[in-house]
């Protein structure tokens, strides 16, 4: 299965845009799966992987050509509307980076926390800032002169892999910022914006607490 994700993974991220290609590089895996690496096509012709060798190709576990496990593996490929749903993504986009501004988000704007809307919006800057500031960070380089890499086991997956280590963030903008505001405050006044009380969200005036004791008392004296 997790094969099958990965194919399906690198056919959107390698087909261009164009859907003829994603579902074509898809269906391959049929014949992938049964160590046939070049068939019949009119945008794919062959795996896009170099060639393996003989040696290697034997060590593999490759499915047996119209077998039950590759007939139940083709009903499942070539199903047409799968088929119809795989020309989708075709305009990839990998959403880590996003995913990524929303985790540092919640840093700057956590939701335990409440905030007005120009306290949330000075918060949301801060946090583009730090995000745009930091972005395509480098790869660490350990001791030894390699890319340094530390292994995690996500809970999504239980399954262990190595993932980069980066180059630690540069927060010499907020400094920059500080001393702007030291510089700025001899200068400018800003206005002094009072909190306004926050509402209740119930459509109804908040009855006195002694009525509303008085009704929750008659109401079990009733069903009693």
């Amino acid at each position: 299965m997790k094969s099958i994700c990965n194919h399906l993974w690198w056919c959107a991220s390698n087909c261009g845009g164009d859907k003829d290609i994603l579902e074509e590089s898809w269906i391959s895996f049929v014949n992938h799966t049964v160590n046939i690496h070049s068939f019949e096509g009119k945008f794919f012709k062959q795996c896009a992987h170099t060639p393996i060798e003989p040696e290697v190709s034997d060590t593999r576990k490759w499915l047996v050509k119209d077998s039950k496990a590759h007939k139940a593996l083709k009903e499942v490929v070539l199903d047409k509307r799968l088929r119809k749903d795989i020309r989708q993504p075709n305009e990839f986009c990998h959403t880590g980076n996003l995913e990524v501004f929303h985790s540092l988000l919640l840093k700057y704007t956590p939701k335990r926390q409440e905030f007005d809307n120009d306290q949330m919006w000075t918060r949301t800057a801060l946090a583009v800032i730090d995000h745009n500031r930091n972005q395509n960070r480098g790869q660490k380089v350990n001791k030894d002169g390699e890319k340094a890499y530390e292994l995690v086991c996500p809970k999504a997956t239980g399954q262990w892999v190595a993932k980069p280590v980066f180059i630690d963030k540069n927060y010499q903008w907020v400094f920059a910022m500080m001393e702007n505001v030291l510089v700025q405050k001899d200068t400018m006044t800003l206005p002094v914006k009072e909190r306004a009380q926050e509402g209740n969200i119930a459509p109804l005036p908040v009855p006195s607490k002694s009525a509303l004791i008085q009704k929750h008392f008659s109401r079990f004296e009733k069903s009693s």
